[in-house]
């Protein structure tokens, strides 16, 4: 395990945060994950994400809150609540937690054959984004698939340190998303962990 602040690219200290858009999970994905983020959270290496702030990044945008006008988000809201007017609602499956370099994450279906699902949704996004907020709003490539990150390394550490203190887990299970959050958010890397604040939610039509 490294630390997953010492690779980043692009920060941002700006208080009133950077654009996102976010999956959010139910409830029954919080409660599978205290008891993982428990034990994560002994380990010295690394920074267990608060509860109020477990999500899927769909996409990042190159856009702080304080350099966008509300003319412009109330543009993304109605342009993004006509672009997924026919969207369905989205279920993935998420796994038991996953050891990646910089970080402790589940994944939600194979990293390496993306559900399509996933694949209409991050498409759809960055066709809205761009419409309401021009080029820029594809300046920043989608993450490498669904994954919700339950910690993030903040030093070198070993990994078997996080597999000692996890053991065996369960898979997290299937979450039927509803809507899309279009999220603030605040980076802190002192601290090792991200939060965000929700400006307004797309629902899917047909969930």
């Amino acid at each position: 395990m490294r630390s997953f602040f010492a690779t980043t690219h692009d920060d941002w200290t700006d208080p009133a945060g950077q654009l996102h858009a976010y999956l959010v999970p139910d409830t029954s994905y919080v409660q599978w994950a205290q008891p993982i983020r428990e034990r994560l959270d002994i380990v010295p290496f690394l920074a267990v994400q608060p509860q109020s702030a477990l999500h899927a990044t769909v996409q990042r945008f190159p856009f702080l809150l304080s350099e966008i006008t509300q003319e412009q988000i109330d543009t993304l809201r109605n342009t993004a609540r006509e672009g997924f007017a026919d969207f369905a609602s989205l279920e993935l499956t998420f796994g038991a937690p996953s050891l990646m370099a910089d970080a402790v994450v589940t994944y939600g279906g194979d990293p390496n054959n993306l559900p399509e699902g996933w694949k209409n949704l991050v498409e759809r996004v960055r066709s809205v984004a761009q419409e309401a907020l021009g080029p820029e709003g594809v300046h920043y490539a989608p993450p490498f698939g669904p994954h919700i990150t339950l910690a993030y390394g903040t030093n070198d550490g070993e990994d078997s340190v996080i597999e000692d203190v996890l053991g065996e887990q369960s898979e997290a299970g299937t979450i039927t998303f509803q809507d899309l959050a279009w999220c603030a958010v605040h980076q802190f890397p002192d601290r090792g962990i991200y939060t965000f604040t929700e400006l307004f939610r797309t629902p899917f039509a047909k969930a």
